[in-house]
């Protein structure tokens, strides 16, 4: 039975993505083991970049501490030590 879908070109209602993916072809062993030599390597992170993370890793390190700090000061009853 040829429907509205059919004649015009669309994709029929009841087909998904799902259905082309299982109609896939599976890699052969070849292809897989060649996929692994010829994986593309990540570029060096720019100055920005490198900064930035740099950046974030003293940001987390410092809250942290920040955070023992609060608690240890928590646990001895609020008192502050004085300097």
């Amino acid at each position: 039975m040829i429907t509205a879908h059919d004649q015009v070109g669309l994709p029929h209602p009841n087909h998904t993505q799902d259905d082309q993916m299982l109609k896939r072809k599976p890699t052969t062993k070849a292809v897989l083991e060649a996929n692994k030599v010829f994986k593309p390597v990540e570029p060096k992170p720019t100055e920005y970049a490198a900064q930035q993370k740099a950046f974030q890793d003293n940001r987390e390190r410092l809250r942290s501490e920040r955070l023992a700090r609060d608690a240890a000061e928590h646990e001895t009853g609020g008192q502050r030590r004085s300097s």
